[in-house]
């Protein structure tokens, strides 16, 4: 999610140092990065990689369970990482 900053914080420096500098084509710069911030996150949001997903079982006594199923060894996942993310499956 850091990264996803990268360019805004970009686009405010430049538009900074243009009220000191009067850097050239403000415009066309602060657009450029707008564009770019809106595609890093539609292909960041599209691409994102999925470490399991939510299952909901019903026992015979009615009652709903909820498991997470990790694809791969829940273990290593788990002591490596800093986030899951499940997908929820609406079967």
């Amino acid at each position: 999610m850091k990264r996803l900053l990268l360019f805004p914080t970009i686009s405010i420096i430049y538009y900074a140092l243009n009220l000191i500098f009067v850097l050239p084509k403000v415009e066309h710069v602060l657009a450029f990065f707008a564009v770019l911030t809106f595609m890093f996150t539609v292909f960041t949001y599209k691409y994102r990689k999925v470490d399991g997903w939510v299952e909901v079982e019903t026992d015979p006594g009615g009652v709903k369970k909820v498991s997470f199923v990790i694809s791969g060894d829940p273990e290593t996942m788990l002591e490596t990482k800093d986030e899951v993310t499940f997908r929820i499956n609406r079967d």
